[in-house]
């Protein structure tokens, strides 16, 4: 069957987001990574696509961006067939670059849109790549900490989230890039409060929305942030048991991420 349209709503915020085929490495060279810099921004621009934010790692990308007229698609579609063919030639290859579609996930709250731009600049870290995230060149989070320009993205939304005076909201910035809490700092007795900020600090970590870890989704990003959750819950001493009837799942699935 076909695949559904994609519901296009302009003015929504986006977390968008490709990985490579099999998860393997598509940015090969560094002018691979400056000429899907450029495309997308010239297609961005032309789909009236505001760009917030962007991090681009060996086998995927993340960007974040407020929808205009035309649908992503009209925009990341022929970026990421363009970047595809570019490289299969210049490796003499053939078949698919990326898996499958691009996920676009709505960001529904300001809290939101800061996690979320907090995942996608603090991603080269999480991966082990480097310690600071302002260590790695293919990201804007240099643009946001003022240190260098970067005509194709907006930080006048994002920074305002922060405070109104743009000096003051740069230096929020950075201790909030900083400031990610310990869900589970020591053993203890556990609490439905302990669980509840545990929660909190993994969805904040992985640039969820409020509820999604207790929400049963099967979102990929969702189950894997659940999955960490578990694990650090059950490590510190909380009974699976707890954990399970907290997230409101089988006791079996907390085994089964305990496992993996």
């Amino acid at each position: 069957m076909p695949r559904p349209n994609r519901t296009h709503v302009p003015g929504e915020i986006r977390h968008l987001i490709a990985r490579g085929n099999r998860r393997q490495d598509i940015f090969e060279s560094e002018h691979q990574w400056q000429e899907f810099m450029g495309d997308l921004s010239l297609n961005a621009k032309a789909g009236g696509l505001l760009l917030f934010g962007d991090t681009l790692m060996t086998n995927h990308f993340h960007c974040m961006a407020r929808t205009g007229d035309h649908p992503i698609g009209e925009v990341l579609g022929p970026t990421l067939t363009r970047f595809a063919m570019r490289s299969n030639i210049e490796n003499c290859r053939s078949g698919h670059v990326f898996e499958g579609r691009y996920k676009s996930r709505l960001v529904r709250s300001d809290e939101h849109a800061k996690n979320a731009l907090r995942y996608i600049h603090r991603n080269p870290v999480r991966a082990g790549l480097v310690k600071d995230p302002a260590e790695w060149r293919w990201t804007s989070h240099r643009v946001y900490l003022g240190v260098e320009e970067d005509a194709r993205i907006d930080t006048t939304f994002l920074l305002s989230l922060f405070d109104p005076d743009p000096a003051k909201a740069r230096v929020a910035y950075r201790k909030f890039m900083d400031d990610i809490p310990e869900p589970f700092p020591s053993n203890g007795p556990w609490s439905e409060e302990r669980l509840a900020a545990g929660c909190r600090s993994i969805e904040i970590e992985y640039g969820l929305a409020f509820g999604d870890l207790k929400s049963g989704e099967k979102r990929q990003d969702i189950v894997r942030a659940r999955d960490i959750f578990i694990r650090k819950a059950t490590k510190s001493g909380i009974p699976p048991s707890v954990v399970a009837d907290f997230l409101g799942i089988d006791r079996s699935t907390v085994f089964r991420a305990q496992r993996r």
